[in-house]
Order: structure tokens, then C-alpha cells, then sequence
């Protein structure tokens, strides 16, 4: 099975509005749409995909699931207390299924370091791709990590 965790595009600043408001700057619309591209490209197509209720995390992935042809559903588990437990949780729901996450930081990078003992950063726009398996413990190897400085590369 394939997880795919990915943070939210570049937002507007912290303190502009409510935090739960904050869309996606136009640079971060133009990020995220060439990383669908990209990843679509790559042959990327997570059966489900679920994205945080906030909205720069739904503009995120309304753009990515267009791209790969997903339809992302708002779960409230991919908000800022996402993690390790919510992927479990989600895997048992879906156990056949790869699987997308769109969310925030820190708990992206917590989660991905729960899963395969990576310390990493989630960037705004990245996508980590992991090989899970579920056994008696949640446990994955990571086999491709996107960043925004790779898609402006790709696109070059």
C-alpha cells in the first residue's frame, strides 16, 4: 500500500484572517497546479484521497485530485491533530487502498516520522510518498519525497 502525505501550497500569512480561512497565494495556487501535473505524469492515483477542513488544504487538494482524478473528502482527523493514529485509523477503512493525506505542519513531519523513523520538514506544497504496511504496528519506507524546488526544476 501506498500513503501519500502532502502539506498544503503556500498560504497567505498567519494573522491576515481566521487561520481556517487563509487560502492558497496565487504563487501557491501556481505550485500546486504543476505539481499535479507533475505527479500525474509520475502515474500518482491514490484510490481515496482526504485533505483537512481548513481551506488552503482543500484548495490543495481539489487541485491535486483534479489533476490525478481523486475527489478529496474533508475529514476533520487531517486537521492539526493528524497523525500516526488517523492513518491507522483511515487504513483500516480503506485496507486495500492507497491513500492520500493533505494537511499541516508539524504533525505531517511527525507523522512521517512515526510511520518510517525519517526525521523530515514538510514544506509547503511537498508530498512524501511511503510504502506502508500494516501489521501489528504501522511502519513504511519512504520512496520519493517531492519538493517545491523539484516541480519549479521539472518545469523549467
Amino acid at each position: 500500500m501506498k500513503l501519500y502525505l502532502m502539506r498544503h501550497g503556500y498560504a497567505e500569512p498567519a494573522g491576515t484572517k481566521l487561520d481556517e480561512d487563509r487560502t492558497l497565494t496565487p504563487q501557491g495556487e501556481t505550485l500546486i497546479r504543476q505539481t499535479g501535473v507533475l505527479v500525474a505524469n509520475m502515474g500518482l492515483t491514490p484510490l481515496r484521497m482526504f485533505c483537512s477542513p481548513r481551506t488552503r488544504a482543500r484548495q490543495t487538494a481539489t487541485l491535486i485530485g483534479n489533476a490525478i482524478g481523486a475527489q478529496p473528502e474533508v475529514r476533520e482527523a487531517v486537521n492539526f491533530d493528524f497523525s500516526i493514529k488517523a492513518v491507522r485509523a483511515t487504513i483500516e477503512e480503506f485496507p486495500d487502498e492507497d491513500l492520500m493525506f493533505v494537511g499541516h505542519e508539524p504533525t505531517l513531519s511527525s507523522t512521517i516520522e512515526a510511520i518510517t523513523g525519517a526525521g523530515v520538514t514538510v514544506k509547503p506544497g511537498s508530498i512524501a510518498c511511503i510504502d506502508a504496511n500494516l501489521r501489528r504496528k504501522l511502519t513504511g519506507d519512504i520512496v520519493w519525497f517531492l519538493t517545491p524546488d523539484i516541480v519549479m526544476a521539472a518545469n523549467d
